[in-house]
């Protein structure tokens, strides 16, 4: 399966542009030793709609290396949209 870009709104408004509002991480750093999660919630809004979503990276480190993101999209009901792509 390909990997969605994610270039315009996530709602069917045809909005082109999204701009980012903030990101939160959980836990905001990390150990550096063994496997490790991080999940960071960017909350963007669309342009042109004006309405929000959240593109949510789940990362896994090991001794402090990215191994892997697996990225999904929330609504702003927090509802899971989908899978964008694992990078």
């Amino acid at each position: 399966m390909e990997p969605i870009p994610l270039k315009e709104c996530t709602y069917a408004c045809d909005g082109k542009e999204i701009t980012l509002i903030s990101v939160k991480k959980s836990p905001s750093n990390i150990k550096g030793h063994g496997l490790e999660k991080v999940t960071e919630d960017w909350l963007v809004k669309c342009s042109k709609c004006e309405r929000q979503f959240t593109i949510r990276c789940k990362i896994r480190y090991v001794d402090g290396e990215r191994i892997d993101t697996m990225v999904n999209l929330i609504d702003d009901r927090g509802n899971d949209l989908g899978w964008l792509g694992n990078y």
